[in-house]
């Protein structure tokens, strides 16, 4: 008997269809890809699945029952858990009190029974083999482990259905080792796992089955082991998709951008320079240090040795202020965090900058 069936999901926003009579099956004990370009509908199904949207049409199927309208309630008492790419963490809460939030455990006086709670966190990340705390604010955790939480926290309650959305995006190459052992243990004792993502190699590593949408529309599904990286990404793109090299050489303009053994927090003398219209791509694992280089770069932490100069001129980036000023901005990788402020609207999202380079500082 299958864990998991939904047939005939449909969903529109606005009159705009999203998702189109889609199909997915998932077997018990069994990691499954779930794979298409971004607005295929992969995490919209998910969050039908687990009571973020209500579905127009279809039926869904969970552990042999008919599954009506369910909320995200209803789908966590079921056993699924989705742990989103967008991490939904409390960062002035303690890793414990995230974990536990909702579902504290209480004495006969209603008092919060924080010894076991800790006590049983603690056995938690023992058993996973995970370095975190119980008792650490969340603010004080590196990103990688606050990805680590949110898997953790998912697998606390014993789910039987976990949906992975993009959970390697912040880990470097042990942590995802460890997360896919994690995954393959749990596997062996019947766990459940729809893994969204677009590594291949990790999905062609961790995944037993697969299931392509493009559009909003089911386009195939099948067996890892009898497909490969080309066939699904050719199913995933369509017509369109080439493999040849479309790169085209351009020439560039006067230098903008000028390192010199330029040092700071994460990474050490680093040269580099970049022209006008050039686009200069940093790679590595986690903690290899690119990020803490943009970082620096753009004002949010200090330079210890080196230079930088922009448009020929040396400059000294003290803070945030000052690299706006000198026409630097950056997109930051925890755009949730530090990108949006999200009890405001877009446009005054979108004009915080304008304000911030006008005034020196926030309205």
């Amino acid at each position: 008997m299958s864990l998991l069936k939904m047939n005939g999901i449909t969903k529109s926003f606005n009159g705009v269809t999203v998702l189109k009579d889609v199909q997915l099956t998932i077997e018990p004990g069994e990691v499954h890809a779930l794979l298409g370009e971004n607005g295929a509908g992969k995490s919209t199904l998910m969050n039908v699945l687990t009571g973020v949207f209500p579905r127009d049409a279809g039926r869904i199927e969970f552990d042999g029952k008919e599954v009506g309208a369910v909320t995200i309630s209803q789908s966590e008492a079921m056993g699924i858990a989705f742990v989103h790419q967008e991490l939904n963490l409390f960062n002035d809460l303690k890793v414990y009190e995230n974990i536990f939030l909702g579902k504290e455990y209480c004495n006969k006086l209603g008092k919060l029974n924080k010894k076991k709670m800790i006590a049983e966190a603690r056995e938690l990340f023992e058993e996973l083999g995970v370095d975190i705390d119980p008792a650490e604010l969340v603010e004080n955790l590196k990103t990688s482990q606050k990805q680590l939480l949110e898997i953790s926290k998912a697998l606390f309650f014993d789910a039987k259905l976990l949906i992975l959305d993009e959970p390697t995006t912040s880990l470097n190459n042990d942590e995802v080792a460890h997360l896919f052992h994690i995954v393959n243990n749990l596997k062996k004792k019947g766990t459940s796992f729809i893994f969204i993502s677009h590594k291949m190699p990790e999905i062609f590593e961790l995944s037993d089955s697969y299931t392509v949408f493009r559009n909003g529309s089911f386009i195939a599904t099948g067996k890892i082991a009898d497909t490969d990286p080309e066939s699904v990404t050719k199913l995933m793109v369509g017509e369109s998709y080439s493999n040849a090299d479309v790169y085209q050489k351009r020439e560039t303009g006067e230098t903008i951008l000028e390192l010199d053994g330029f040092s700071g927090p994460g990474f050490y003398n680093v040269s580099l320079s970049v022209n006008k219209g050039q686009i200069i791509g940093l790679t590595g694992l986690q903690g290899s240090g690119s990020s803490e280089l943009m970082q620096c770069i753009f004002g949010s932490t200090h330079a210890t040795e080196g230079t930088i100069k922009l448009h020929g001129k040396d400059v000294k980036i003290h803070s945030i202020h000052e690299a706006m000023k000198s026409k630097v901005a950056m997109l930051a990788s925890n755009r949730k965090e530090n990108s949006v402020i999200p009890d405001m609207n877009l446009l005054e999202n979108m004009y915080l900058s304008e304000h911030t380079l006008s005034a020196g500082r926030l309205p």
